[in-house]
């Protein structure tokens, strides 16, 4: 999958369910003695269900209301619950009760098959007692079935070093109708109907498309098998977003879904518009999805992956070569999206609709893009250590464009994209902690008002930014949409082309702490009628023009708590138009 510089990054946040107080993760050292068990060796046990039978089953949703997800109550989730942890998945809930052990320091688990992640608790009914959390990293569904069932799968528990048991290998209570995925190399779409069924794919094989028709399916392409377009030019997926679209998996308000495999949209004449087209679907989950070529087109009409989703889990997801962009959200709300990358989409990588909210990345990678790497117009998104490199051809294209209200982007690298790095485009209170942004055709950070909207409530903290125009850049179209109230906090700015910091109709900002060196013309300019900024503990020096310019009708702008300066011979310069430098206290 994806390599990760994580030195500078903020952790990487744990997506497994939350510890109980005497809870460990299987295979970590437990400090207490455990001598006392091996008095009661050997014992036997075998896997169970946590919930009842019909919750336990793949695509079974409990409400997560206990202490910890274990300790769920097992009654069936309501969907209209914000946020994929709000419920449990029963299908990768089982356990292991280990009788007349009580404690869990030294116990370890595995299964045969290496498929789940495992946790043990002592103390929710007095025996030691192991739990799966999840499928583990790099498997999925995939991995437990074949063409027409589960596989057996068996577990191995050990005190220290001595085998406790091994249970008999058995399948674990799926009782999911597993199937082939019906051949339809020939010819247009198919249904996929039967309630809760798994459809698998296990050879590569062209299709003209299918519709799920039901909820808690899943389609599966076994490891090995890839999913073709075949060339038909019959519509798969009418009319879901204003147009007929060719598709490779269609679903319209079905819940519960889950999707795996690689999908591509052919290399004939006529290609799928999209690959998977899910609309209006509730907790469903897109695991290890390598998704690559559609037919050329207008943006998210020709996206790879094209998603209204709530509640829901992406993870594994890799978009190659997409005929328009890559990955696009409409009305997807509260879902997760973890380990995504994007290449080469002909359109923007990653585009958020305004109507795209309260959604959470992790781990995302945008590069070359033919537009922008990421666009997000949409409020409350949260993106951690996301990278977009090499993007856009054109335009103002560059690697994110953020458009929308309360966006929080935390560890952001933004290097070699033909415009900005980053681009806050008529956006309000955006926090960016932890940017680095080099070698960008245009500004590292852009902060722009147009069309009736300023940008405002901006807040930018240890931003690093060396490029081909300014550093930092707080510019308006004119004068009636001025970059209003912005914060920048612990900035370096260095070895850019023009500006370290440039204001154009920027009022009422606050800059604290920044270095501002070696740029090739002036280090901090506060221009075009900029009016009552503070600038704090300000570094600027060995830029090629002046330190500090005040021009353009620019005034009562304060400097305070330190103004080091030096290494050039025009330290200051101030036009006639404007006022000096005013030293003050926080107006």
């Amino acid at each position: 999958m994806l390599m990760w510089q994580t030195s500078w990054r903020l952790p990487a946040l744990l997506a497994l369910a939350a510890l109980h107080a005497n809870c460990t993760r299987a295979g970590f050292d437990a400090s207490a003695d455990a001598g006392s068990n091996n008095d009661v060796l050997p014992v036997t046990f075998q896997v169970e269900h946590v919930f009842s039978v019909e919750n336990s089953n793949w695509n079974s949703y409990v409400d997560n209301d206990g202490a910890t997800p274990v300790e769920a109550s097992g009654v069936s989730c309501d969907l209209s619950a914000n946020g994929y942890n709000q419920c449990v998945h029963g299908g990768e809930r089982r356990k292991v009760v280990v009788p007349n052990i009580a404690s869990c320091a030294g116990l370890s688990i595995e299964d045969a098959l290496g498929l789940f992640d495992w946790l043990c608790c002592d103390d929710i009914d007095g025996t030691a007692t192991f739990y799966t959390t999840r499928l583990a990293s790099g498997k999925g569904l995939r991995d437990l079935v074949h063409a027409s069932g589960f596989h057996e799968n068996s577990v191995t528990v050990r005190l220290n070093d001595t085998l406790v048991s091994t249970t008999t290998p058995k399948v674990w209570g799926w009782t999911n109708p597993v199937q082939p995925l019906p051949d339809n190399e020939v010819g247009g779409p198919l249904s996929l109907d039967t309630p809760g069924g798994i459809y698998v794919l296990d050879s590569s094989r062209a299709s003209g498309g299918y519709v799920i028709d039901g909820d808690g399916i899943s389609v599966v392409a076994l490891r090995g098998g890839t999913l073709s377009w075949n060339d038909s030019s019959e519509v798969s997926c009418p009319g879901t977003t204003g147009a007929d679209r060719r598709a490779l998996i269609c679903a319209w308000e079905q819940d519960r879904l889950w999707i795996e495999g690689d999908f591509t949209g052919g290399s004939g004449a006529v290609m799928a518009h999209q690959l998977l087209h899910l609309a209006g679907s509730r907790y469903s989950v897109l695991n290890q999805i390598k998704a690559s070529r559609t037919q050329e087109g207008f943006g998210t009409e020709n996206a790879a992956l094209r998603l209204d989703l709530g509640s829901s889990r992406l993870t594994d997801i890799d978009v190659d070569h997409s005929g328009g962009d890559g990955l696009s959200l409409g009305d997807t709300h509260h879902t997760s999206l973890v380990r995504v990358r994007v290449g080469a989409a002909r359109m923007d990588g990653i585009y958020l609709w305004s109507s795209a909210h309260h959604n959470r990345f992790n781990q995302i990678m945008v590069t070359g893009s033919r537009a922008n790497g990421i666009v997000v117009e949409g409020n409350n998104n949260t993106f951690l250590n996301t990278e977009a490199s090499s993007n856009g051809t054109a335009d103002i294209h560059g690697g994110f464009k953020v458009a929308g209200t309360e966006n929080r982007l935390f560890g952001v690298d933004a290097h070699n994209n033909f415009h900005s790095g980053l681009l806050l485009y008529r956006a309000s209170g955006t926090t960016v902690v932890g940017g680095r942004f080099s070698n960008n055709g245009s500004s590292g950070v852009r902060l722009m008002g147009f069309e009736g909207r300023s940008s405002l409530d901006n807040t930018l903290v240890s931003i690093v930014s060396a490029n081909n125009a300014h550093g930092i850049y707080l510019n308006a179209w004119d004068a009636a949409h001025k970059t209003l109230r912005t914060i920048v906090s612990h900035a370096s700015v260095f070895n850019n082309s023009f500006m370290g910091l440039n204001t154009g109709f920027g009022d009422d900002n606050l800059v604290n702490q920044m270095l501002s060196i070696s740029n090739a013309q002036i280090g901090v300019a506060l221009h075009s009628d900029s009016d009552n900024n503070v600038l704090s503990q300000i570094a600027s020096g060995f830029n090629s023009s002046y330190n500090i310019d005040i021009n353009g009708g620019s005034d009562n702008n304060r400097f305070t708590q330190g103004l080091l300066l030096g290494g050039t011979t025009q330290n200051c310069h101030v036009a006639a138009d404007s006022s000096g430098l005013i030293d003050g206290r926080w107006p």
